[in-house]
Order: C-alpha cells, then sequence, then structure tokens
C-alpha cells in the first residue's frame, strides 16, 4: 500500500519503475565521463594548415590513443600525435620590421620546425629562423704562416671536437689544438 505514515503519497505520479530508469540514465552518463586526470595529456596540438576533413573523431584527448592528442584540424577533430619539445629553443628572434600580419601562426617554438623560433612579426606569431651566436671556445687562433688550403673543415668553434678551435689557416678554416 503505497503512501507515508500520515495517509498520502510522497512522490504523486513517480513509480518505482519511472525512478529506476532515471537513475539508470544518469548512471549511463557517469560512466562515460572520464576520470580527471585523462582529460587532458602533456604535449600540443600541431597548427592546422588551411581547412581539414570536417570530421568528429574524437570529442577529447581521453578518447585517443596513447600519445595523441584530440586536436582541430581546421574543421573538425581528430587524434594526433602530441609535440613534446622544450618549450624555449636556442637563439633568439629577428626584430620586427614593422607592422606584420595580425596572425597566430605558432604557439611556441615546439610548433616550428627544427632551427626556427616562434617570433613576433609586429602584430601576429610566426616561425622565423632563430639567430644563433656561435660559442667561441677559450684560446687564441695561431697567426697563419702564409697561404693555407682553401678548405672550410669547420664553421665555427662548435663545429671541431672538443678541446680544438676553428681557426684561419690563411684560406679557410681548420680545426686547431690550441
Amino acid at each position: 500500500q503505497p503512501g507515508s505514515a500520515l495517509g498520502r503519497d510522497p512522490a504523486p505520479g513517480i513509480t518505482m519503475e519511472s525512478g529506476a530508469i532515471v537513475l539508470l540514465g544518469l548512471l549511463a552518463l557517469w560512466a562515460q565521463l572520464p576520470p580527471a586526470s585523462a582529460q587532458v595529456r602533456p604535449g600540443a596540438c600541431p597548427i592546422p594548415h588551411g581547412p581539414g576533413l570536417c570530421v568528429e573523431r574524437c570529442r577529447g584527448d581521453y578518447s585517443c590513443p596513447p600519445g595523441r592528442k584530440c586536436c582541430g584540424n581546421g574543421c573538425g577533430h581528430v587524434c594526433m600525435k602530441a609535440i613534446i619539445r622544450p618549450r624555449v629553443r636556442p637563439g633568439a628572434c629577428p626584430k620586427p620590421q614593422g607592422l606584420g600580419l595580425c596572425v597566430e601562426r605558432c604557439r611556441g617554438d615546439y610548433s616550428c620546425p627544427p632551427g626556427q623560433k616562434c617570433c613576433s612579426n609586429g602584430c601576429g606569431h610566426v616561425c622565423m629562423k632563430a639567430i644563433i651566436q656561435p660559442r667561441v671556445r677559450p684560446g687564441a687562433c695561431p697567426k697563419p704562416q702564409g697561404p693555407g688550403i682553401c678548405l672550410e673543415e669547420c664553421s665555427g668553434d662548435d663545429s671541431c671536437p672538443p678541446g680544438q678551435k676553428c681557426c684561419s689557416n690563411g684560406c679557410g678554416h681548420v680545426c686547431t689544438v690550441v
């Protein structure tokens, strides 16, 4: 006999069956939620270049295989290999020459090809060739003894084995013990 001690139905119109259906629906929704630790994976998505396929193949990083992230491809979302690189690459950016295009073509050095950095163009950010200051090793190069062989064996001290410097031989450059 339905009712409470006062003789009234505590939830008129709601039966045991409809309550069970609502409970099952909530449990199904809860089961589809990923754990908080799996929602965002480390790394970055590649920058889309132009429109991609307008398909939704993932709903978040948790729906992609390990090592991949759910990334925008210019129209839809697909699983892509995560970009994990050092945040800041060596070298410096060239100084902007006035105002550039106000577009964001990179998010950081990690989103640029090797040897390039994400630099301001005066308004937005684009990948540019990094300006690398060569490291000079201690010691002095000997003075060339007359004209040398016109051979470029090295381009800076960093291109020589440890304990050697890149020195002029009178025409080219060779690695020399100093």
